[in-house]
């Protein structure tokens, strides 16, 4: 919801659909994506952030990989890092 105010002064609530942010962008033809937690993005291996893939099959396919993974506790140190680094503040 968003309030606007008419031209006489009158405020009125109109509802705006909801602007979601893409999880990924396109690039050189190439699809490319982050995994985040919150605003921290996680590392993939010891030294990448970036999945690159080919096409938009394969980036749902690197997506179910990440899902995978994190049943697993593979991002568990990382999330904990990040939860530490965020409560701080």
């Amino acid at each position: 919801m968003k309030t606007v105010t008419d031209l006489e002064g009158n405020k009125t609530k109109v509802t705006v659909p909801k602007q979601i942010k893409k999880w990924f962008y396109q690039q050189n033809n190439k699809f490319h994506t982050t995994i985040k937690y919150g605003a921290k993005t996680l590392f993939i291996d010891k030294s990448k952030q970036v999945v690159v893939v080919d096409n938009i099959d394969a980036l749902i396919a690197a997506y179910e990989l990440v899902v995978a993974a994190i049943k697993v506790n593979e991002f568990d140190e990382q999330l904990e890092t990040a939860v530490t680094k965020i409560g701080k503040k």
